[in-house]
């Protein structure tokens, strides 16, 4: 059954358009020079994922789609090789099929754009060309946040500012940095030596500022090994950016003596309101925890491509994921205590810390992130918070993902609830959605994922935060 979109009159599908294709008077087609709301942009099929069942049901009857209000162009979409990631080829999947008041578009004139992988794809300057004001996927100042370097520069800064030190020590390792501009050797080689001689552990984590995947993290306990290591990032253009943070000795473990971190998902809307998904996963990792052998990366990195090459993967949990149901029913049947002697549960120890934390790390860049009311775009942003857990139950963040993924069963709910939640508000639907019934039956979303979520507003206008005692 043909779904209706409008498009330009180019000979070839909208999905596979780049961006740079606009004018530079920001309102017509490279190739074909169509402005919006030309006769001749106007109508291209595409086909609708349906069931049989759901063809036979509906008698070969035709349905046209409405005609639809708004307009979004997403890097690359349609071409099998894009960076978008899961999440967001979900979310354009759902806007372009299940959203009767979108369609994606090639030229410039579009209400939402959708980039890729470390915002690539959304040209900035040209974004004032626009006869609207576009909303995009990330906020241009993301990675003050997303590079681990700068991370802990900026929650270093904001807390000596704020006198809220000891309250960042309580969730953020002590961490040093290396860049070609800050090298804080003897800061760390100080620490060291004086945790050694209070014979404290010392184990110490060094990863690449940029890096992701798990890619060339190394765990070391050797003061020699952790100075020659950083000896050897240097170059003649100076030391690539890297963290070298203490590594949490004493995790929380799953059965199997296994470690594991936590995945959250935190939207910031166009207002800088702060949102935590309900539902997170728990990625473990597939080899025994073990101080003795720091090379085993199998037992220290729960990254899932690094784990899926396990002999063991999906042994104790299907992916190496658990949920937050999963994980507080852990928590019950081992009868785990928290700092006070109580009996911890997600909701009443772990998610709290959590919160605090989130908004309290935005809080601190939103300087260097917020974007001005009179700027010519609008910007959200999806992000992941991946934490740690000692065995105590207190909770430490790790770092912060820019395009996050998650458990693919929870993806098709997650995008519904960001559509409602960052695009609704500015771009109101004027035709209902699909229902989850009715995408199952087109085959457009699995049956068995998670039905369940919804964002949580921990911050923004109205809303208050009191963090805990």
């Amino acid at each position: 059954m043909p779904l209706q979109v409008h498009v330009c009159n180019c000979s070839f599908d909208a999905r596979d358009r780049p961006l740079n294709g606009m004018q530079e008077n920001g309102d017509t087609c490279n190739e074909c020079s169509t402005r919006p709301g030309d006769e001749a942009d106007i109508i291209r099929s595409t086909p609708r994922p349906t069931s049989s069942s759901s063809r036979e049901g509906k008698n070969n009857q035709k349905h046209e789609r409405q005609k639809p209000s708004y307009r979004f162009y997403a890097v690359n979409y349609g071409n099998k090789e894009n960076k978008l990631g899961q999440v967001y080829t979900a979310f354009a999947q759902y806007l372009h099929r299940e959203c009767p008041d979108w369609q994606p578009c090639t030229n410039a004139q579009c209400h939402l754009i959708l980039g890729e992988a470390q915002a690539a794809g959304i040209q900035w300057a040209k974004l004032g060309l626009f006869q609207c004001k576009p909303l995009a996927n990330f906020y241009r100042g993301f990675q003050v946040l997303c590079r681990k370097t700068l991370m802990a520069q900026n929650l270093r800064s904001h807390a000596t500012v704020t006198a809220t030190g000891d309250r960042l020590d309580r969730f953020l390792p002590k961490t040093f940095v290396f860049t070609k501009s800050v090298d804080e050797r003897q800061n760390l080689l100080q620490e060291y030596r004086r945790r050694q001689g209070e014979g404290l552990n010392n184990t110490w984590i060094l990863k690449p500022s940029g890096g992701a995947h798990g890619d060339d993290i190394v765990v070391l306990s050797r003061e020699e090994d952790i100075v020659c290591f950083l000896d050897s990032q240097k170059s003649d253009t100076g030391t690539s950016p890297w963290v070298v943070q203490k590594y949490l000795q004493n995790p929380l473990l799953l059965p199997g003596g296994r470690k594991f971190d936590v995945r959250c998902m935190v939207l910031v809307t166009h207002d800088y309101s702060i949102y935590l998904y309900s539902e997170g996963v728990l990625r473990s990792c597939s080899a025994r925890f073990s101080l003795d052998d720091l090379n085993d990366r199998f037992a220290h990195l729960a990254n899932h491509c690094l784990q899926e090459h396990h002999p063991d993967y999906g042994k104790y949990e299907a992916l190496n994921l658990l949920s937050y149901a999963d994980f507080d029913k852990f928590l019950c049947e081992f009868d785990h205590l928290g700092p006070d002697g109580s009996p911890v549960t997600l909701e009443g120890h772990i998610l709290p810390q959590i919160e605090d934390i989130v908004v309290y790390t935005l809080l601190a860049v939103k300087d260097q992130m917020e974007v001005l009311d009179t700027a010519s775009y609008r910007c959200f942003n999806l992000l992941g918070f991946d934490f740690m857990l000692d065995d105590k139950c207190n909770v430490y963040l790790v770092e912060v993902n820019s395009s996050p993924t998650t458990d693919p069963r929870l993806i098709p709910r997650l995008v519904e609830e960001v559509a409602r939640t960052a695009v609704d508000p500015l771009y109101p639907r004027q035709h209902a959605a699909a229902s989850r019934s009715q995408q199952a039956a087109m085959g457009t979303v699995d049956s068995a994922a998670s039905a369940t979520g919804a964002f949580k507003l921990l911050h923004g206008a109205g809303v208050g935060h009191h963090p805990p005692a």
